[in-house]
C-alpha cells in the first residue's frame, strides 16, 4: 500500500536567469515528476508583447513555449503563466525566484498537479494524476512526498484512504481492491498492527498484521452468519479453534485449511453432541454421537454416516451391536429387544433380512429366514 516506485516525487527544482551581453533567456525548470518539464531549453526567444525586463510581458520561444508573467530586471516574478505547444503548463505564484502558494501544473509526459507548492515542492494539499491512467493521490504533501491525510486510487480502480508518511500508507488506513476492503494500521505501506480485511463474499477476518501478513490466529465471521475463533493460515481456519455456525451449532478442535480435519467435537445447537475423528469437514473414523432423543452410537463413521462396525443404543433400552452401511443396520448383527428378546443374524438396510434368529419375549425363537423384518422360514 505505497505509491509505486514509477510514481516516485522527486525534487529538482530551479529558476534563473542566464545573461549574455544583450541576450536574455528565461529557464525556467520545474520537476514535480519525473522526467522534468524544462520551460525553456534554449535562449531563442523574444518579448511578443509588454515589457519582459520591468513590467509585465509576454515572452515567447522559437519551439512555441509562452510565458505571461511580470518581470523585474528581466526575471519572472509574481503570478506567471507558461505554457508549451504539446499541452505541458505551469500556473503559479514566484516569491524570491520559486513557485509558492496555489499552483497548477502539468508535464510533457501527461501527470498533472493542482495543489499548493511551497519553495517549488509541494508542500501542503492537492492533488496529483499521474500520467498513463496510472492511478492519483489527493491529500497532504510534505517536502514533495505524499505525507499526513489522504486518498491514493490506484490504476486498477483501488482505493487507500487514511495516512500516509513518506509515500507510503503509515497508520489508520482504508484500502479496496478488487472487492476486499482492509481496515487497520500499517507501517512503511505494509499492514502492520490490528486489523480487519472484509471480502467480496461478506466474511471478514479479524486479526493481527505483521509486514502484510495474516497472524496466525485470529477471528472470522462469515456472511452466512458463522463465527470462527482460533489458528488460521492464508486467512482460513487451520490449527486449533472452534466455529460457531449461524444456526447455535459449536465445533471445537482442529481445522485444516477452512475444514474441520482431525479430533473434534460438534455441539449441536439441538442437544446433540459428537466426539471423535474428522476428515474433510465430515464424521470420519472412531467417533461417538449423541442424538437428541437420547439415542447414542459410537463406533466408525465414513462421510459423515455410520460405517462398518458400531454399536447403537436407543433411548429405550434397546441395543444394535454389529455392521452398519450408509448410516443402517447392514451385514451381521444383534439387535437386543425389551424384556431378554432379541434378533441375531443378517441385516439388510435397517430392516431384518436374510438368515437370522429372533426370541420373542414369551419364549418363542424363530429360526430361519427373513425378509423385510417379516418371518419367512420354518421356526422353533
Amino acid at each position: 500500500m505505497s505509491i509505486s516506485a514509477d510514481n516516485t516525487f522527486d525534487t529538482a527544482h530551479s529558476i534563473r536567469i542566464i545573461r549574455n551581453g544583450t541576450r536574455r533567456a528565461f529557464v525556467l525548470t520545474l520537476s514535480l515528476l519525473a522526467p522534468a518539464i524544462i520551460l525553456a531549453d534554449s535562449d531563442r526567444g523574444r518579448c511578443q508583447s509588454g515589457d519582459c525586463y520591468n513590467g509585465r510581458g509576454v515572452y515567447v520561444w522559437s519551439d512555441g513555449g509562452r510565458l505571461e508573467s511580470e518581470f523585474q530586471r528581466g526575471a519572472p516574478i509574481g503570478n506567471i503563466q507558461y505554457r508549451e505547444p504539446g499541452g505541458a503548463f505551469l500556473n503559479t505564484h514566484l516569491v524570491n525566484g520559486k513557485a509558492q502558494g496555489p499552483s497548477e501544473y502539468r508535464s510533457r509526459t501527461g501527470e498533472t498537479y493542482s495543489g499548493v507548492l511551497h519553495k517549488h515542492i509541494r508542500h501542503g494539499n492537492g492533488t496529483i494524476t499521474f500520467a498513463g491512467n496510472r492511478g492519483s493521490y489527493q491529500g497532504d504533501f510534505q517536502n514533495n512526498q505524499a505525507h499526513g491525510s489522504g486518498t491514493y486510487t490506484t490504476q486498477d480502480g483501488g482505493i487507500i484512504t487514511g495516512r500516509f508518511q513518506a509515500n507510503r500508507a503509515h497508520g489508520n488506513i482504508r484500502a479496496t481492491m478488487r472487492g476486499v476492503t482492509f481496515d487497520g494500521l500499517t507501517s512503511e505501506g505494509l499492514a502492520n498492527g490490528a486489523g480487519e480485511v472484509r471480502l467480496s463474499n461478506g466474511d471478514s477476518i479479524h486479526s493481527q498484521f505483521e509486514s502484510g501478513q495474516i497472524a496466525a490466529t485470529g477471528r472470522i465471521a462469515f456472511a452466512n452468519g458463522a463465527e470462527y475463533q482460533g489458528d488460521m493460515l492464508l486467512g482460513r481456519p487451520h490449527g486449533t479453534g472452534t466455529l460457531r455456525t449461524g444456526q447455535g451449532d459449536v465445533l471445537s478442535g482442529e481445522f485444516r485449511h477452512g475444514l474441520f480435519f482431525g479430533e473434534g467435537q460438534l455441539r449441536f445447537s439441538n442437544g446433540g453432541e459428537y466426539n471423535g475423528q474428522f476428515q474433510q469437514g465430515r464424521f470420519h473414523g472412531q467417533g461417538k454421537l449423541e442424538f437428541p432423543g437420547g439415542d447414542r452410537f459410537e463406533g466408525r463413521f465414513e462421510g459423515g454416516k455410520m460405517q462398518g462396525r458400531g454399536t447403537y443404543t436407543f433411548a429405550n433400552g434397546m441395543q444394535y451391536i454389529g455392521q452398519f452401511q450408509d448410516g443402517l443396520f447392514h451385514g451381521q448383527g444383534e439387535l437386543k429387544l425389551s424384556a431378554g428378546s432379541y434378533y441375531r443374524g443378517e441385516f439388510q438396510r435397517g430392516r431384518k433380512h436374510g438368515q437370522g434368529e429372533l426370541r420373542l419375549s414369551s419364549g418363542l425363537l424363530l429360526k430361519g429366514r427373513f425378509e423385510n423384518d417379516r418371518f419367512t422360514g420354518q421356526h422353533e
